[in-house]
Order: C-alpha cells, then sequence, then structure tokens
C-alpha cells in the first residue's frame, strides 16, 4: 500500500489551479476534505474535485439549469434595455453643453449694460465678464472635446 502524499493547501490549490480561498470554499462545502490544519491527501482531493467538477458539468447540461442561464440572460438585457433608455445620446449632450454655454455667456455679456449707464465702469465690467466668458467658453470646449472622444487632450 502506497503512502498518501500529504501537502499544503498552497501546494494543493497550485496543483488544481484555483486560489486558496476556493479551495477551502470547496473544503467548507464538503466537496474535497482536509487532513488537518493546512494539510490535504493529495491523490484523495484530486479525485474528489474531478468528481465535483464532472457532477458540476453534469448539472449545467440539465434543462432546468439551461431554463435559469435563459432567465438570467433575459433579466441582463431588459437591465441593458432600460439603461439604455436612460442614457442621453453623446451628440444630444454636446448640444446642450453649447447651448447652456451660448446662453450663459450672452446673459454675461449683458450684465455691463444693465448694472451702470456710467461708461467706464461699464467698460471695467465688461472687461471682467470677458475674461469670465473666456474661461467658461475654454471650461466647455474641453468638456464636450472629452464628451465626443472619451479623452482629456
Amino acid at each position: 500500500m502506497t503512502e498518501a502524499i500529504t501537502v499544503s493547501s498552497t501546494t494543493m490549490a497550485q496543483c488544481l489551479g484555483i486560489t486558496v480561498q476556493r479551495l477551502t470554499q470547496l473544503e467548507r462545502a464538503g466537496h474535497v476534505r482536509k487532513l488537518e490544519r493546512g494539510r490535504f491527501d493529495m491523490a484523495d482531493t484530486f479525485e474528489r474535485y474531478v468528481r465535483f467538477q464532472e457532477e458540476r458539468a453534469a448539472r449545467r447540461s440539465s434543462p432546468g439549469e439551461n431554463r435559469l442561464v435563459e432567465a438570467k440572460i433575459a433579466e441582463v438585457e431588459a437591465r441593458i434595455a432600460a439603461r439604455d433608455e436612460k442614457l442621453m445620446d453623446i451628440r444630444e449632450a454636446v448640444a446642450c453643453f453649447e447651448l447652456y454655454r451660448d446662453l450663459f455667456s450672452e446673459s454675461l455679456r449683458g450684465l455691463p449694460a444693465q448694472l451702470t449707464d456710467e461708461p467706464a465702469e461699464r467698460a471695467r465690467v465688461a472687461a471682467i465678464v470677458a475674461s469670465n466668458v473666456e474661461r467658461l467658453t475654454a471650461a466647455c470646449d474641453r468638456a464636450i472635446h472629452r464628451l465626443r472622444t472619451g479623452r482629456d487632450e
């Protein structure tokens, strides 16, 4: 009779091509058996793991499993369709950005005349407004570029 080869959980997981966490899950679920703390019989564990995988494959091909998979696919497709209805097309988003940029810029440009009749003060306020409109326009143009390209360049 051959002596059992025992290995650590790390080595066993590597041999099976899974993580130590997955090996622990399989052990807790009763699919593989641990000999002692962190030690596994290599031959027994391989045999149990192969049996587990075969049973799992058999369950996947059952009609009930296929119906479940089809139902999950239908649910995901329905969620995607609902999400797509809520999303705005990039062209629409850009058009909104441009519209509000232009409306806000025009509104700001009209402020000097609304604030004062004094020509010198009006010119001073107009210069401040023009500087801010320029910054606003540049920031909006960068945002529109990001929307169109998906990049910050």
